[in-house]
């Protein structure tokens, strides 16, 4: 019994740092809608581990005008930060988005 007991414990130890790490995923695809409405003007995105932010997602002819819609191809982990950036000059920080499961919803 204590046997079996320490050998599910160091399974479970060894187990336990890549529990922690961001998911991981090939190439994707995460729409972002505008359901708000109030034009955004620059996206940014970067993986949850950076310091940085990522470079604008959209041309410097392109915006996200209210009830549209674009989708962006993602090489990096799921787990994204995402800054919008709107023409007023309002910054909105989403932290955390799993852009593997889900496409996401402005509502500003």
């Amino acid at each position: 019994m204590v046997k079996r007991f320490t050998i599910g414990l160091l399974l479970a130890a060894f187990a336990l740092p890549f529990a922690t790490l961001p998911a991981r995923a090939d190439d994707h695809t995460f729409k972002i809608t505008n359901n708000g409405g109030h034009q955004v003007d620059h996206i940014l995105i970067s993986p949850i581990s950076s310091e940085k932010w990522g470079p604008d997602q959209l041309d410097a002819d392109q915006v996200l005008a209210p009830n549209h819609s674009i989708t962006f191809t993602i090489d990096t982990d799921c787990e994204m930060d995402v800054l919008f950036v709107y023409h007023d000059g309002t910054k909105v920080t989403k932290r955390d988005v799993d852009t593997c499961k889900y496409d996401y919803e402005l509502n500003y």
